[in-house]
């Protein structure tokens, strides 16, 4: 379910961010909402969210995309942002339309960043998945197996084993998103290394 929060978490940031990096103005009408919301303690929400939803793994996804959610927006803000403004006005000459300067010019760019972004939001993807499990009271995931393991038998292996599962499944994420970032930006890297 973290994965689930995490695909939504990073559908919904990159696109706010390439429009909050790239239009000055709404990135200064929206900076107070950005600011009050993104201190809230994710897992706070959960009581919330168990008024709305049907499940624990419907409460556990909305959860972990809004935590997700701000360090993904954050990076790709701050990304667009470092893009060179001689690519983009390059780009204006050519008569390209601002969907196709951010397509073409400020999402590849913008990459790097973004990649980090997604790897911190993956770990909080991970804690605060196993957090809601927890909160919420479920009995399946990780979390829903370290309480019951807590409350029945006691059993102090079990509840370590529940945390060593837990942080694998970071690890594992976090070598797929290196991975998957030195396939997408391995031609940045290189330019870099060419100018250097």
């Amino acid at each position: 379910m973290s994965a689930l929060g995490l695909a939504l978490a990073i559908l919904a940031a990159v696109p706010s961010g390439l429009i909050l990096g790239s239009i000055p103005l709404i990135a200064q009408a929206t900076r107070h909402l950005v600011e009050l919301l993104r201190p809230i303690p994710s897992v706070a929400l959960v009581p919330i969210a168990l008024l709305f939803a049907d499940t624990i793994e419907q409460v556990q996804v909305f959860v972990t995309a809004y935590a997700a959610y701000w360090p993904i927006l954050l990076a790709t803000v701050y990304a667009v942002v470092q893009v060179d403004s001689e690519r983009v006005a390059t780009a204006r000459i050519y008569s390209n339309g601002s969907l196709s300067i951010a397509a073409r010019v400020l999402l590849p760019s913008a990459l790097p960043g973004i990649v980090t972004g997604v790897r911190t939001a993956l770990g909080i993807a991970v804690v605060v998945a196993v957090g809601s499990e927890v909160v919420g009271g479920g009995k399946a995931g990780l979390g829903g197996l370290a309480v019951t393991a807590s409350q029945t038998s006691r059993s102090t292996g079990m509840v370590l084993g529940c945390a060593l599962c837990a942080a694998v499944v970071g690890l594992v994420g976090d070598l797929l998103i290196r991975s998957m970032r030195t396939t997408m930006c391995g031609w940045q890297e290189r330019s870099l290394a060419v100018r250097a």
